[in-house]
């Protein structure tokens, strides 16, 4: 922030209007969840301990993650009583808090300009905005929105996401993931006898080099890194170095050559 301020003081002046943890979502016209990511670090975690089994007990140990995970997922949910899942409901009542201490003036049946100690907002609770825009960014009524919504006697449950519900939320986890019978066996019928030989996972007849085989791992900055081009010092070529150079010995080569004898 000191380095922006030497940079520009109108800019240092701006960005404290917007707290740390939303400057990345000032002009973002979509909308955020919040639980919506696809980081693959993540995914590795959760099977660690089966990312160096072959593949089919990859498979049977994701399954089986799944399984758990569905059956933890629908108890925990039949225990909750509030209408939205417990993280959008903190959040909802922390708005109804809030909301109580702001004034509200109504311009018409769904626009509002909503009056706190430090500024107004506009609310409009037919498009479901708000001039904050934290009602469009995550989905729950703001505390302005809240204020607006029950100043006309409707509910702030009804404006809210539906993703938001504890109902959706079960439903999400309402499939169950069936158990397969038998292990899963690769290229071999399920209605000939299992046996340990059918069974076991047999390792490779061919000889491994002595020593920890290296991880290969595909990085993102790999992908955009440029190639090195390399140079031969001999016949001034790319694609290959001195050493391995082919082309035909000239004179220069027998002078230098000589030279170095």
């Amino acid at each position: 922030m000191a380095e922006i301020e030497e940079v520009s003081s109108e800019a240092f002046k701006w960005l404290q209007q917007y707290p740390p943890s939303s400057w990345a979502l000032v002009y973002f016209e979509g909308k955020r969840f919040g639980q919506m990511y696809s980081n693959i670090e993540e995914f590795n975690k959760w099977i660690l301990k089966a990312r160096e089994l072959p593949i089919i007990q990859v498979i049977e140990q994701i399954h089986h993650k799944l399984m758990e995970e569905f059956q933890d997922r629908r108890l925990k949910s039949n225990s909750w009583f509030s209408i939205l899942a417990p993280s959008a409901e903190k959040r909802m009542l922390e708005a109804i808090a809030h909301a109580s201490t702001y004034q509200v003036l109504r311009s018409d049946e769904v626009e509002f300009e909503v009056l706190s100690h430090e500024r107004s907002n506009i609310v409009n609770i037919d498009s479901r905005s708000c001039s904050c825009r934290d009602w469009q960014l995550f989905g729950i009524p703001c505390s302005h929105a809240v204020a607006a919504i029950t100043s006309c006697g409707k509910d702030v449950y009804a404006f809210t996401e539906k993703c938001f519900t504890a109902a959706s939320y079960r439903e999400a986890y309402a499939e169950e993931i069936h158990p397969i019978s038998g292990r899963i066996q690769s290229g071999k019928p399920r209605d000939g006898p299992v046996d340990d030989e059918n069974i076991l996972v047999r390792p490779p007849k061919s000889r491994r080099p002595p020593g920890r085989p290296e991880k290969k791992r595909l990085c993102v900055e790999d992908l955009n890194r440029e190639k090195h081009t390399v140079h031969c010092s001999r016949c001034n070529q790319t694609g290959h170095y001195k050493t391995t150079c082919k082309a035909e010995i000239i004179n220069a080569d027998i002078e230098q050559f000589q030279g170095l004898t």
